[in-house]
């Protein structure tokens, strides 16, 4: 227990040196090869300082792996750019038949979203419907929504968003910075339009990206009614962001 919270503190301050020293002592002891929480905590603490290749290695010695084991790799690779190692790791997990969860298909549509790898998307579109994830855990269906809205492909991002039971603050957001992203200044204005008749209340993410569209398509109306509600809610003193924005608009 000592050894997992020292870790994940090395983890959060980058502190490698402080790490390898533990991952030696647990090594010595033996209990790296009997304690798979331990390991995992090891391959986190590597990834989260940008040492990807001693979290392979940790890794690839576990004896035994759980999912958390492939996600904090696939996280790993992620946070560090490195998508395309995410992605392999990805199909390896499969290989192996490991079974993804929630993070694994939303750390990995988050990749697929990055660099336009839309075909492993759809493959996990296909397995997420299958196994019911879309109507359970709104976070994969916004994940989904996301990727294809960076693939370019707003009529699926669209499909997936209709198809979901409960549509919150972020799903909404995806959708609409996902249209406003591939030009779709109109369609951006009439989900937010829907967002608020839905009684949805926007949020910073969701004003900066309408007031872009409004300076697109100079639509003054709009952006006047954005001026005074985030006025309303105070966010102008203290979102440097809204206040440029508006200038901008």
């Amino acid at each position: 227990i000592t050894y997992i919270y020292i870790l994940k503190a090395c983890g959060l301050v980058r502190s490698i040196e402080m790490g390898e020293k533990i991952e030696a002592i647990v090594r010595k002891q033996g209990l790296l090869s009997c304690d798979l929480v331990l390991g995992n905590a090891l391959i986190d603490m590597y990834a989260k300082c940008g040492s990807l290749s001693k979290a392979r290695d940790v890794f690839d010695w576990l004896p035994l792996r759980d999912v958390v084991s492939w996600n904090t790799l696939i996280v790993g690779y992620s946070h560090v750019g490195l998508s395309h190692e995410a992605l392999k790791c990805f199909v390896r997990m499969q290989n192996e038949r490991a079974r993804p969860d929630v993070v694994t298909f939303t750390s990995v549509l988050k990749v697929c979203g990055s660099i336009g790898a839309i075909e492993i998307g759809e493959e996990i579109n296909v397995e997420v419907r299958k196994q019911g994830l879309i109507r359970k855990e709104v976070v994969v269906g916004t994940s989904l929504i996301d990727m294809y809205a960076k693939c370019g492909v707003l009529h699926k991002a669209a499909g997936v968003f209709e198809k979901l039971p409960i549509k919150n603050i972020a799903s909404w957001n995806v959708l609409i910075v996902g249209y406003a992203q591939n030009g779709l200044d109109k369609e951006a204005l009439k989900s937010f339009r829907q967002m608020q008749d839905a009684g949805i209340r926007p949020n910073v993410i969701t004003y900066l990206c309408i007031l872009k569209v409004c300076g697109n398509v100079r639509c003054l109306q709009i952006g006047s009614d954005i001026d005074v509600k985030i006025r309303k809610e105070g966010l102008l003193k203290e979102d440097l962001l809204l206040g440029n924005a508006l200038i901008d608009m």
